[in-house]
């Protein structure tokens, strides 16, 4: 026995090799993992920030400001249109990026400061500056050409006191002066926006040139303190590294890089660095100085666990799911039963969720499984870091996970979690050299809250996860009533196949007018359900669950097939009116859609020009690559492609050139109180510049008023449609309507 123990140490020594080996190739996979996501939080932020500068030094009121008559300090002080509305377009960079803006100001070449805005409030003129030719911006600001940006390296910001950095740009059709638009991001903000903290790595930002440390993730960035981690000497070896990721030793711990992209125009040069929080695992680190009989015993006592480690191996592997590596459905049940019993005799609560992620059949159908698998390897490990203490987050089948928080956790908490989750799967997913763009529906359930077992703590959690995904709101609690608003989805989904063959789907058109003319020169195709019971249902309430399923496949078909054919029924009539259809996310990225699109116009005989698909700028991000080569291929065909809702969503801005669009629609929520509300005005009004300026047509919808009709024409405004114009009718009456329009104006004209 002895002899077979004294055999077994070696063993036991290799077995601990290969455990060590496998442990570090699994950490170095996970540093590496977390540092590329970081540096892709990072990335997207600074593009944003260049977009959101880009688009606000569009607004004419900059160039304005110089065509009023008068001195500048007399304008300042007139307060006159041009400065209100250059001071509100300075103010309106607080809506567009939340939380994140110390400062924002319009300063000439002369260094003098014309319109400024902290932290949302206007500077009156005396706080205004005549020379800010020593602001670190200042210079590369006044180097660059129209549509470049300069970023500024950090530093302190001398109104708010924080470390910022500057994003600059010309303020372009200034004829008689040059004159520069900026703001400051907080270097906090960039840390909120990078990857989630975890207790397995620190993530940290160091500059490049230099080693020191820009963004501590471990550490919040305090008003009048240093910049970064004060006197943190481990990244001094760093500076000068080749910018390329790569896998380092940093202190006996192992770490990884990854170079945040060095764009045009970006002063910083910054690397991620993921740092392990213990050191590198050892074979022998555990074992003391101890005997060799101790060893001996040591053989022993794994040869008598063998075979109870090989029955555990087998269990754990059992209750894993193969792909992510987090536990499987088998093992989360088991858990959550354990859990409700121990809730129960303690008379605690216990939050339950559920996370369904949004399109991933399209995206899976779209790039191939091989793909969608690769997604889903990396956003197991998003999950696990977005919330470090869950009781068990596991994988339940396809793309649907769960999470159990621990015990005592109520709604305050899951919703938290729910919300770190969102915030975690915001950066993109690098999948095939691809970036894919992924969110999720979050349902909330709580016990004893909305159930007293595991049977309805899950089923609430599902019912909850269905509600936020149909009302698009990223996450919900259960609530009362929503279980037989869950069987009605049930019975929604048979209507609606049988309405599809029935022909049960019609539609609506609103007009679109020339603002110049006042021609009606085009239709926006809505679809509406006569239901047989329930009358004429609203797109609103089968639409968002259309798009859930694979009903929006054939219902979009139906809609495309009825506008064409009423477009040529409108032609044969001497009515040529351009016909809008909207196009969904799980349309955009179906490859079949440019063929169907192809056969529906040759069907009927409508030439490709007078169709139109408008799409979202979420529709894009969803999958920019894959939705680029759809949109091409339809553009090439003809049909005119429309960007709508332009203004809710800016992650689209850096793509805008590349997007073969002829058109921005821009949403009805800056259109609606145009009259009344000058940070509206504003961002319509850098709307229309920024689409003359890309040779794009602009439609402004949810136009209601005659003040709003005409404000939108006075900034050029192309076309409009709102119920000013018309509200959506079937198309007999906006036949009837068209007719007693041109007879009104054939009157008029007499």
């Amino acid at each position: 026995m002895l002899l077979l123990a004294v055999l077994l140490v070696p063993a036991s020594i290799g077995l601990a090799a290969l455990q060590r080996d496998s442990a570090r190739e699994a950490l170095d996979g996970a540093l590496a993992h977390e540092a590329a996501q970081q540096r892709g939080a990072l990335e997207a932020y600074f593009a944003r920030a260049r977009a959101i500068v880009l688009l606000t030094a569009q607004n004419p009121a900059f160039g304005d400001f110089y065509a009023e008559k008068g001195t500048r300090e007399g304008k300042i002080r007139a307060g006159g249109r041009a400065v209100r509305e250059a001071n509100a377009a300075l103010r309106y960079l607080e809506r567009l990026y939340p939380q994140s803006i110390g400062e924002a100001c319009f300063i000439d070449q002369s260094g003098a400061e014309n319109a400024r805005a902290v932290r949302g409030r206007v500077a009156p003129l005396a706080d205004l500056s005549l020379d800010e030719a020593e602001a670190p911006f200042f210079t590369p600001g006044f180097a660059l050409r129209p549509g470049q940006v300069h970023q500024a390296r950090p530093y302190v910001s001398p109104d708010t006191r924080e470390w910022v950095i500057a994003n600059v740009t010309p303020a372009p059709g200034i004829r008689r002066a040059r004159a520069i638009v900026h703001f400051e991001v907080t270097i906090e903000s960039f840390r909120r926006a990078a990857a989630v903290q975890t207790r397995r790595y620190r993530m940290t930002v160091v500059d490049r040139r230099t080693g020191a440390v820009v963004i501590d993730g471990d550490r919040a960035q305090r008003l009048g303190a240093p910049l970064g981690a004060p006197g943190e000497r481990r990244y001094a070896g760093l500076a000068g590294t080749e910018a390329k990721s790569s896998l380092v030793p940093l202190e006996g711990r192992p770490a990884a890089l990854a170079p945040v992209r060095d764009d045009v125009g970006n002063a910083n040069d910054w690397l991620v660095v993921a740092t392990a929080r213990a050191p590198a695992p050892t074979v022998l680190g555990s074992v003391g100085a101890g005997s060799v009989a101790m060893l001996a015993l040591a053989g022993l006592l794994l040869g008598f666990s063998a075979l109870t480690l090989r029955a555990g191996t087998l269990r754990q592997g059992a209750e894993t799911d193969h792909l992510t590596g987090l536990a499987n459905r088998r093992r989360f049940l088991r858990r959550l039963k354990v859990q409700v019993t121990a809730a129960r005799g303690r008379d605690a609560s216990l939050a339950l969720i559920l996370i369904d992620l949004d399109n991933f059949k399209e995206l899976n159908d779209a790039l191939g499984h091989q793909a969608g698998d690769r997604l889903l390897e990396h956003i197991g490990p998003r999950l696990e870091a977005s919330v470090p203490g869950a009781d068990v987050l596991a994988r339940l089948g396809g793309d649907e996970f769960a999470l159990l928080l621990p015990l005592g956790a109520g709604v305050g908490e899951a919703i938290e979690a729910a919300e770190d989750v969102g915030r975690a799967l915001d950066p993109a997913f690098k999948v095939n050299g691809l970036s894919l763009h992924v969110e999720a529906s979050v349902g909330v359930a709580v016990l004893p809250e909305h159930a007293s077992d595991a049977e309805h703590l899950l089923r609430r959690a599902d019912i909850a996860m269905y509600g936020a995904k149909s009302a698009r709101t990223g996450y919900a609690v259960y609530t009362a009533g929503q279980e037989e608003q869950s069987r009605d989805r049930v019975v929604l989904a048979a209507d609606l196949r049988r309405a599809l063959s029935d022909g049960e789907i019609l539609l609506h058109f609103q007009p679109k007018a020339d603002m110049r003319t006042g021609e009606v020169v085009g239709v926006e195709a809505l679809v509406r359900w006569a239901h047989p019971e329930r009358g004429l249902v609203s797109p609103a309430d089968f639409i968002p669950f259309a798009e859930q399923t694979e009903l929006i496949h054939p219902l979009t078909e139906r809609v495309l097939d009825l506008a064409l054919a009423q477009s040529a029924r409108w032609r044969e009539q001497g009515l040529e009116l351009r016909m809008a259809v909207n196009i969904s996310v799980a349309n955009l990225l179906d490859a079949r859609l440019p063929d169907l699109v192809q056969a529906l116009l040759a069907r009927h005989g409508v030439p490709a020009p007078d169709l139109q698909l408008e799409i979202t700028e979420s529709v894009i991000m969803a999958d920019p690559v894959r939705a680029m080569d759809v949109l091409a291929r339809v553009g090439e065909m003809g049909v005119g492609l429309s960007l709508d809702d332009f203004g809710t969503g800016y992650s689209s801005l850096s793509h805008l050139k590349r997007l073969p669009v002829q058109e921005l629609k821009i949403d009805r929520s800056f259109v609606m109180n145009l009259a009344e509300d000058g940070n509206d005005a504003a961002i319509v009004r850098s709307a229309v510049d920024l689409a003359r300026n890309l040779g794009l047509r602009v439609v402004a919808e949810g136009v209601e008023t005659a003040e709003a009709w005409r404000a939108l024409a006075d900034m050029g405004c192309d076309l409009a449609q709102g119920y000013y114009l018309n509200r959506p009718v079937a198309a007999g009456q906006l036949a009837q309507w068209l007719a007693r329009r041109s007879a009104a104006a054939s009157l008029e004209g007499t």
